[in-house]
């Protein structure tokens, strides 16, 4: 199959020649093969070895060394000498490519070429011929001085050891949904600066991208962040990913477009400047995904599990949808149109006695688990499954969940010990604000137990919570734009209120 598909490459390919003397007139063939990355540098082109485009490989006088003519790798690797390149008939000649830096040739090896007698007049097709190459990426790192040529995130060398450092380290961008604008900002936590800004969708008819009206942001493991879509106006909820650094060729242009803080380097973006790219011509934004099939469906919660997958509360259908992160730009990218992407599993929240409440935020735990708040009195446990970090028994609403009505939650956050913690925002006769703690190994099985609520006077009702990297425990306040501070115990207890300002 393989030699088929290569024969449509032929106009891709170049070549050049000088007749050798020992050429014959009746001789008619053609010569072929691939030059690869040999990811496993055993020589042989199987598994995930990738061809390499634009290396030169060429046909050469044994005695002298010269050559006498080459050809240029195309698509997928692949060379061809055609006929009209007029190789010998019967005497032997030499087939080498020219490795390039900083490649290392893995096959052929002593020596380094092909030996070549071949002739016919009919236009036969001998190969193929390959040539395998490892790169760089490929330099066995054991000292601390190879590791230490490239940066370090949440590691440390140690007697020529790689070691998790005991210092937690996080990626210094923050992530701000700006729900009005139907954009994203990307701040740099440590002074503060707008580095950039991104539209999350496409426009609307109008050209306006108000109607997406982003809001909940989760970060993966590489740093790059993911932006729902709380899609109104009769369309599809959708998720957007876009990277923390660097940029993807998405059309094919060999350039990397991106936009960012300019002009003027300011620590702002400016809408309508050269400081934000229309949609679909930054390629910092990689991936856009449309889910379901139910419009106005609202994407609330997002989370990113241990095995790397998305999960995102769908506020209409009131069920989880898990997604995977990894699918292929060519159909899903920011440049495409808008695709509904495959689920991977789906969660109905409506499992339990009066518990169809909507999926308001998730959070991971520790210990591989979701927690799922619900701008009810309900919140939930999810088993997300073996491949996510769960058992097998996912994905699916465990019995572990809690009924703390009447107060209502609204953000969510787990600590280290895999305790949950629950933002109280009043909003309903005889509700209470402040924050609720939940022990899900403590009254599996009955929802009145396992939760404490907290002790003191916050400044409003609860919203966005957090745990900080001693433990303790800050909610966002919403009736005096500020914070509050509880500490890790049971009852948790307001250690006090502050206002914020700006940065």
């Amino acid at each position: 199959m393989r030699l088929v598909a290569s024969f449509a490459l032929l106009l891709f390919l170049t070549f050049s020649l000088t007749a050798p003397a020992e050429a014959q007139e009746c001789c008619s063939y053609s010569i072929e093969g691939f030059v690869f990355a040999d990811l496993n540098a055993d020589g042989i082109m199987n598994g995930a070895d990738y061809g390499l485009v634009g290396w030169t490989v060429e046909a050469f006088n044994l005695t002298t060394g010269t050559a006498f003519a080459s050809a240029v790798t195309g698509p997928g690797g692949y060379y061809l000498f055609p006929p009209s390149a007029v190789l010998p008939c019967t005497s032997p000649y030499g087939l080498r490519e020219v490795v390039q830096s900083p490649w290392i040739q893995t096959s052929p090896t002593n020596p380094n070429f092909l030996t070549l007698s071949l002739g016919a007049c009919d236009n036969s097709v001998f190969g193929p011929f390959n040539f395998g190459n490892c790169g760089d990426a490929y330099k066995l790192y054991t000292l601390d001085a190879d590791f230490n040529q490239g940066n370090l995130n949440g590691l440390i060398t140690n007697s020529d050891q790689l070691e998790i450092s005991p210092t937690p380290t996080t990626f210094g961008f923050g992530w701000i949904a700006n729900a009005d604008e139907g954009t994203i900002s990307k701040i740099d936590m440590a002074t503060g600066n707008e580095l950039a800004r991104y539209y999350t969708g496409p426009p609307d008819g109008a050209g306006k991208y108000a109607y997406l009206y982003p809001s909940r942001t989760v970060v993966d493991e590489d740093g790059n962040c993911w932006v729902a879509n709380r899609t109104g106006s009769g369309r599809l909820p959708s998720v957007t990913q876009i990277l923390a650094n660097g940029a993807i060729d998405l059309n094919g242009d060999n350039q990397l477009t991106t936009s960012g803080d300019c002009c003027p380097a300011d620590g702002q973006i400016t809408l309508g400047t050269a400081e934000i790219l229309p949609w679909g011509q930054d390629e910092a934004v990689i991936r856009h995904y449309q889910i379901g099939t139910t419009v106005n469906n609202f994407a609330r919660g997002l989370a990113i599990d241990k095995g790397g997958f998305l999960w995102v509360g769908l506020s209409s259908d009131l069920r989880i949808a898990k997604l995977r992160p990894d699918h292929p730009t060519a159909i899903y990218g920011s440049h495409q149109p808008q695709t509904t992407v495959p689920e991977e599993a789906s969660v109905p929240l409506c499992t339990q006695p009066n518990s169809c409440q909507v999926p308001y935020g998730i959070a991971l735990s520790p210990n591989g688990f979701l927690y799922v708040s619900t701008i009810g009195s309900l919140a939930f446990e999810i088993d997300p499954g073996l491949n996510s970090g769960g058992t097998a028994a996912g994905p699916a609403v465990t019995q572990n969940y809690i009924n703390h009505g009447p107060d209502r939650n609204y953000g969510i956050a787990v600590d280290q010990d895999c305790i949950v913690w629950l933002a109280k925002y009043g909003g309903s006769p005889g509700s209470t604000q402040g924050c609720i703690r939940w022990d899900p190994t403590v009254g599996v099985n009955n929802p009145a137990l396992g939760f404490t609520n907290s002790v003191g006077t916050t400044q409003g009702g609860g919203r966005g919570i957090t745990v900080d990297f001693n433990g303790d425990i800050w909610m966002a306040t919403n009736d005096t734009d500020g914070v509050t501070k509880f500490n890790n115990a049971n009852p948790p207890v307001v250690l006090g209120n502050y206002g914020t300002a700006i940065i």
